[in-house]
This record gives structure tokens, C-alpha cells and sequence, in this order.
């Protein structure tokens, strides 16, 4: 049996075997059905509601059922920085895990900052981290951040800085990340179709501790880096 949290799952008959605690608003399909009878439209997160997930440009759009008997439906809204975050990067399954924490933190907006990343928009960022003052930023702080190889660029920074400009120093950054590996230096550089590595805005979030409290229990998701340890709340979800 799978513990779906409001209902528990049978694998091998392919049913629940509890009534939806809304059913009685989808009697009409069935007191047992799943993801209103149509799975590839909808997603039943937690074995008691339905969830639609639209996208239009740059924003995902999680219409979720009502939180109390007789409520109304409501949507929460990922913004994704235009920028730097394509749709791809936040499948359903990631849409689905930022939708749980949005509720607990009673939040109906966030954005996501970042995403997948060439190798220039990696040099480019941690060159503003590294560059930069405050929670997260500076070489002491993204030292900590980074695992062995991505210590090799930050060195390299730290060795070489006095002697480049911004642009040259960026460059370089760039060239020492290629040399080492993208995907060894930053998560965010990985090719890896099944990987969703992203960041939220600690910003766009009310209740921050309550969301990164969810997301780190989540058993969805591969690993978190919390704010204020990374400048965002990067988030590492293996689909």
C-alpha cells in the first residue's frame, strides 16, 4: 500500500480503497476515482484533491481544490524569471513539491530565479556572488557552498581577481569551469533530462522557514541548499 497521505493506494488493483474527503464535489466521476479520471490533465497530490497545472510564458499555474469543505478553488502562481528559467526546467513533479510548501507557508506567488545554466551564466553568477556582500555571497560563504571542484574556481577567483576586469575575470571563470566539468562544478549545468535543479526567490516567500521546512521533508526531493547558506532556496529534485 502507498501512503498517499489523505488515502491510502493499492499498486496491484489500482485503486484506493478509501472515499476522496471531496467527494462528494466529484461524485459525479466516482467516490474513489483518481486525478478527476483523467491522470495526464490532472495530479492528485496528496490522494484528497484535484490539481490542474497550466503554463503560460513565463509562469505555472497550480489550481488547486479547496482547503476546507465547501471552499472554492484557488491557483498559486510560480513566476519564472524570464530571463534565466525556461518552462522546461520545472516539470509537473517540481511544480507539484514548490505547490505543497507554497501551501504550508500559505504563500500564492513565488518565483524562481534560476534554472539549467550554460557555462557563461554560471561564470557570470558566481562572479556576482563572489563579488558581492551579504547572506550567501562572498569567497568564505560560497567556500561553504560549493562542493571540491567548484572550491577550484572560487580559488582561481580569489588568486586571480587583482589581476582581470570584470569582463576578462569572467571569462576565465568560464574556462575554468569548461576545464573541470559543468556539471562537476554546478548542478545547474547538468545535462541530465531528469534533473530539475532550481532556486527560489527567499523574497518572493512569506513563511520562509515553514516553506524550506516542507521542501526539506519532502521524499521527492534529492537535496536542498536553504537560505541563507545559498542566496536562494536551491532546490534539487530527481524526476
Amino acid at each position: 500500500m502507498y501512503d498517499y497521505g489523505a488515502r491510502f493506494y493499492d499498486p496491484e488493483l489500482g485503486r484506493f480503497h478509501t472515499q476522496d474527503a471531496f467527494a462528494e464535489k466529484y461524485f459525479d466521476l466516482s467516490l474513489y476515482q483518481y486525478g478527476g479520471n483523467n491522470p495526464m490533465l490532472f495530479i492528485d497530490l496528496n490522494g484528497d484533491s484535484i490539481v490542474s497545472i497550466s503554463r503560460e510564458q513565463n509562469k505555472i499555474l497550480i489550481e488547486n481544490s479547496p482547503l476546507e469543505e465547501g471552499g472554492e478553488n484557488f491557483v498559486n502562481t510560480i513566476v519564472l524569471n524570464g530571463r534565466s528559467v525556461k518552462q522546461s526546467d520545472i516539470a509537473d513533479k517540481s511544480a507539484s513539491v514548490v505547490n505543497d510548501a507554497m501551501l504550508a507557508a500559505s504563500d500564492t506567488e513565488v518565483e524562481v530565479t534560476s534554472g539549467k545554466r550554460a557555462v557563461k551564466d554560471q561564470a557570470r553568477i558566481m562572479y556576482g556572488n563572489l563579488e558581492g556582500k551579504g547572506k550567501g555571497k562572498g569567497v568564505e560563504a560560497q567556500l561553504k557552498l560549493y562542493g571540491t571542484n567548484g572550491d577550484k574556481v572560487i580559488e582561481y577567483y580569489a588568486n586571480t581577481k587583482s589581476k582581470f576586469g570584470e569582463g576578462e575575470m569572467k571569462s576565465q571563470l568560464e574556462s575554468q569551469i569548461n576545464l573541470i566539468g559543468p556539471s562537476k562544478v554546478s548542478r545547474h549545468c547538468s545535462s541530465d533530462p531528469n534533473l530539475n535543479v532550481f532556486d527560489i526567490n527567499p523574497g518572493s516567500v512569506n513563511n520562509l522557514k515553514t516553506f524550506q521546512n516542507t521542501i526539506r521533508s519532502d521524499s521527492r526531493v534529492t537535496k536542498i541548499i536553504p537560505y541563507p547558506k545559498d542566496p536562494g532556496v536551491h532546490i534539487v529534485i530527481k524526476l
